[in-house]
């Protein structure tokens, strides 16, 4: 399934980019659609993931596509968890609150 990343290769993390996103991209923008219920903004938290994974990529996967997806549904999900507390903060900042709403 994976490309292995092309070690040497400069274009490694650009083919397992492309393989995790037409392999596994449908997949993640599932898992994405469970955390946020709404199809646009599963999208744009993959395509965010993506692209806050990708850069941060030292060097080219030398473990393949599988390890990668792990990655960036981890970072699906802090992504996700760090809008939503940015989002409570700022409500609470508007509301006067010091305290966290109630569920």
């Amino acid at each position: 399934m994976g490309t292995g990343g092309g070690e040497g290769s400069a274009m490694g993390w650009e083919d397992d980019l492309t393989t995790l996103a037409r392999e596994r991209g449908s997949a993640l923008v599932a898992y994405a659609y469970l955390l946020t219920g709404e199809m646009a903004a599963a999208q744009d938290l993959v395509q965010d993931a993506l692209v806050a994974t990708f850069s941060r990529l030292r060097t080219p996967s030398a473990t393949g596509v599988e390890h990668l997806e792990a990655y960036v549904r981890q970072t699906i999900l802090h992504t996700f968890c760090n809008a939503r507390r940015r989002a409570g903060r700022c409500a609470r900042s508007r509301t006067g609150s010091t305290s966290p709403t109630e569920p």
